[in-house]
């Protein structure tokens, strides 16, 4: 054996991330931390200013607090004293009424009925990737238009 070889490790290609948002203020909504940070980190890679929320209730107070200015919210279904499903309800009645997405581990038939019936498209089931969650975005933004 040829002691003599030497190897060379290429690097990987550098990952060019096209910016979704150019500052558009996304509101996530999630009472999984885990959750949420992942999200907030994957979404201002992607160009989005990002604003919290762990359930429906902190969702419209920092809807207030940002008047006008939340372009698309992301909430989870199941969460503590105002659910996903009631805060796309409430959002709806809102002026102007953002973007929405909604994820989830568990949508069942009777929440995906619910949610099709408020013209909501933009599902993401949980778990899930940085892309899943771009083309989400996407679909979210697209359908408001």
């Amino acid at each position: 054996m040829d002691d003599s070889k030497q190897y060379r490790v290429e690097s990987a290609p550098a990952i060019t991330v096209t910016p979704l948002a150019d500052g558009e203020i996304l509101l996530v909504v999630d009472d999984d931390n885990a959750v949420r940070s992942f999200v907030c980190l994957a979404s201002r890679r992607l160009g989005y200013q990002v604003v919290e929320a762990s359930n429906g209730v902190e969702a419209l107070k920092q809807l207030e607090e940002n008047q006008g200015k939340i372009s698309l919210v992301l909430t989870d279904i199941n969460m503590p004293l105002m659910n996903g499903l009631e805060l796309v309800r409430a959002l709806k009645k809102r002026l102007p009424v953002p973007a929405i997405a909604v994820m989830s581990g568990r949508l069942d038939p009777a929440i995906l009925s619910s949610l099709q019936a408020e013209g909501i498209t933009a599902l993401l089931g949980k778990p899930f990737s940085s892309e899943a969650l771009r083309l989400t975005l996407v679909k979210a933004v697209m359908a408001k238009r």
